[in-house]
Order: structure tokens, then sequence, then C-alpha cells
């Protein structure tokens, strides 16, 4: 895989759908006036992809749905309510992208799904510089 891009936004309230903004491949331009909901996307995108924040607004959104479509083998949409710690993915047809739940951190998470999106299949390992000038070696 080479990597994905979002295709659709689409913001519920009590099960309807309240907007929807379609996205193509490539650099998107979102302008308008002031107060108008251009940074409630940013929020919604960043919720999507496993933020503990809750995005706030004068509108009652209690679910957001994103398609993702990896340029070379599919589409996949992410859902997650408000209340909810889990991110779900459905109707997904990438390869090894599954359909079903996912935690926002650790092992089995979505960001899991993230870094097989953009070709990383295996263990991260990772290092870090402790005070004392020593390696840290971390698995994950």
């Amino acid at each position: 895989m080479s990597g994905f891009y979002i295709s659709k936004i689409t913001a519920f309230r009590n099960g309807h759908c309240e907007s929807t903004i379609q996205l193509k491949d490539g650099l998107n331009i979102i302008y308008g006036p002031s107060n108008t909901g251009k940074s409630l996307i940013l929020k919604y995108i960043d919720f999507i992809f496993g933020s503990e924040d809750t995005p706030e607004s004068n509108i009652d959104v209690n679910k957001i749905i994103i398609e993702i479509n990896s340029r070379e083998e599919g589409t996949a949409e992410l859902s997650r309510a408000f209340h909810e710690k889990r991110i779900y993915i459905s109707n997904s047809t990438i390869k090894n992208i599954e359909n079903g739940e996912y935690k926002l951190k650790g092992p089995g998470s979505i960001n899991d799904v993230f870094l097989r999106l953009i070709g990383i299949d295996s263990k991260l390992k990772i290092f870090a510089k402790e005070r004392n000038c020593q390696m840290l070696w971390i698995e994950v």
C-alpha cells in the first residue's frame, strides 16, 4: 500500500445525516466565513483518528463517519460515536484492514490500521535517548 486519503466525512445527529463533505486525492482547500465549521472538520478527523477529546460545537452531532480510500486497494469506513472509546471499521475492501472494533491506544488499536495503510506491517522498534545518554529500545 502506498498511502490513503480521506474521501468523505459525514456528521450525524440522532442517527440522521447532518452534513457531508466530499474530498479528493491531493490537496483540498476548505474556505469560508468565520464560524461556519472549517475547524470543526479538522476536529472530526482528529477524533476519528483516535483523539480522546470530543469535538464540541453548537450543533448536536453525536457520530462521525469518515471514508478512507487506499490509492491502490479500495475503501473503508471508520465510525465513532461521541460517547465511544472505540473506532469501528466497516465496508472495508482494503487488504489487511479488517472490519471490526478498534481501541484508541495500545496493541490492536486504530494506530495499527493507519500504519498498515502507509505500508508499515511489522512491529515497531522505537529508539529513544535517556538522560544519561544510554539508548532505550522499545518494541511495540
